[in-house]
């Protein structure tokens, strides 16, 4: 197991990601634990947030509780894998996007 990096996120700082289709499976199963594989490496400035963006309704508990379901503690040691996983779930915020009805009025409509 690698050591966290000390330093490797100074030079991007600020950073915030948008996460588009948060709650489907490819964010759930691969984005969002890539992500966290990133914190835990240090590549993820401290002050990072993630905010994701679904269709379906999802409140931030459920947002991640499920992103939970799929986390692993491979790059953090195993004494600090819940404080981590704490603080990354901390960063995780969604919104609903909302649904504009597309009419062929709407489409191409020039102003």
């Amino acid at each position: 197991m690698q050591e966290p990096a000390q330093d490797k996120s100074s030079a991007v700082e600020p950073c915030d990601i948008v996460l588009i289709g948060a709650s489907g499976d490819l964010a759930q199963t691969k984005i969002l634990p890539a992500l966290f594989s990133l914190k835990c490496r240090g590549f993820m400035p401290p002050t990072a947030r993630i905010f994701g963006f679904s269709r379906t309704p999802l409140e931030d508990a459920e947002f991640r509780r499920v992103a939970t379901e799929h986390l692993t503690c491979r790059y953090a040691p195993p004494e600090s894998c819940g404080a981590q996983m704490d603080d990354f779930l901390s960063r995780c915020t969604t919104w609903q996007a909302l649904t504009i009805p597309r009419t062929p009025s709407s489409i191409c409509t020039p102003e």
